[in-house]
């Protein structure tokens, strides 16, 4: 008994080490509702047609951290935290699961849920090269990977894929500008009339 108590909290603990647990720690802080819709998913996964994907917080990454400020502005925290439902049955059967009037609702009031049948991801308006040769990075969609279906939901909401992203200085090219700019800035003379 003590055994099978010992081995929950080793388990415990090793989710809350790995990523996939920081995250759902950071989900849960951001909304406490959409993570209680989560749990229930993961729970229920099996009444489902299609699977639900989880929020954006949980199942994309920023490719290159030198843009994760860039990428997060360009998202508001509904997108952060939409769950995906990939066709119209299990869209419905979720909103009733969250906010349905039925004993099996788990009457929740801030969680977002969106319907992406499929959709393709959209083209950009021109290619990565004609950014970068227009002095800019990429798109915001060049740096965030994460499911397709996720990705195709961040592109109709946030444009993401027409949301361009600039050349963002490295911390190291930041001091170093700070400091030039200390280093050499003229100071002012002022003469005292005679």
């Amino acid at each position: 008994m003590l055994m099978c108590g010992l081995s929950l909290t080793e388990s415990s603990l090793q989710d809350l080490n790995s990523v996939i647990g920081v995250r759902e720690r950071m989900l849960e802080r951001m909304s406490r509702d959409t993570h209680r819709v989560w749990q229930w998913i993961k729970a229920h996964r099996g009444e489902f047609e299609q699977e639900i994907l989880g929020p954006p917080v949980l199942t994309c990454n920023v490719t290159d951290p030198k843009y994760a400020d860039v990428v997060e502005s360009q998202l508001n925290k509904n997108d952060k935290l939409a769950l995906i439902a990939q066709n119209r049955n299990d869209y419905r059967k979720l909103l009733d699961v969250c906010f349905g009037p039925g004993p099996e609702s788990l009457k929740l009031r801030d969680v977002t849920i969106r319907e992406n049948s499929n959709a393709p991801i959209p083209p950009r308006p021109v290619s990565s090269e004609e950014a970068r040769g227009l002095g800019f990075d990429g798109f915001t969609i060049d740096f965030i990977d994460g499911p397709a279906p996720v990705i195709s939901m961040l592109c109709q909401e946030c444009r993401i894929h027409t949301t361009v992203c600039p050349s963002v200085p490295s911390k190291f090219e930041v001091v170093y500008l700070i400091a030039r700019d200390i280093a050499y800035k003229p100071q002012r003379v002022y003469c005292c009339p005679e």
